[in-house]
């Protein structure tokens, strides 16, 4: 060996060892978006969805949320796992995708999330600029957005 020694064992102590999961990708479809509602915090949400053996949902404010600041109201997209529970919460990164526009966001740090707590938010563009047929958000009238999940594994 060019190190001058060997591990034979290995332990680790104090919590348990994690490892980060591969990326997979949930995808919904928002059909009709110009006739979503679009009122400050009317929210569209997803059925939840498999990933990683949990159940995921987006939400997709085309009004933009009470979080989003009052001059410029941006669509907002949230994400959360609606596996979530007190004795059970997960450490999660995530990135968003808007395919068709070749708009990508999110990611940042691995956290703990707490059940009731809505995550993950990412804020677009300007309802009208997705309507705008020549920046590609949407296919059909149809706004399909992409969130890759990677969650820390015991």
């Amino acid at each position: 060996m060019a190190s001058g020694y060997e591990v034979v064992d290995k332990s680790h102590v104090g919590g348990q060892e994690q490892f980060a999961s591969e990326w997979k990708t949930i995808q919904v479809v928002f059909h009709d978006f110009a006739e979503l509602p679009f009122e400050r915090d009317d929210c569209t949400t997803s059925p939840n969805m498999k990933c990683h053996g949990l159940e995921w949902q987006i939400q997709l404010f085309p009004g933009g949320s009470s979080n989003s600041s009052e001059e410029d109201v941006f669509v907002s997209i949230y994400w959360c796992s609606k596996s979530c529970t007190a004795t059970k919460k997960i450490r999660a990164k995530s990135k968003f995708r808007v395919p068709s526009a070749a708009m990508e966001g999110g990611g940042g740090k691995i956290d703990i999330h707490t059940p009731k707590r809505v995550w993950g938010q990412i804020n677009y563009d300007k309802r009208e600029d997705i309507l705008d047929s020549s920046k590609n958000y949407l296919v059909n009238g149809n706004l399909a957005v992409e969130v890759d999940i990677q969650v820390m594994l015991d």
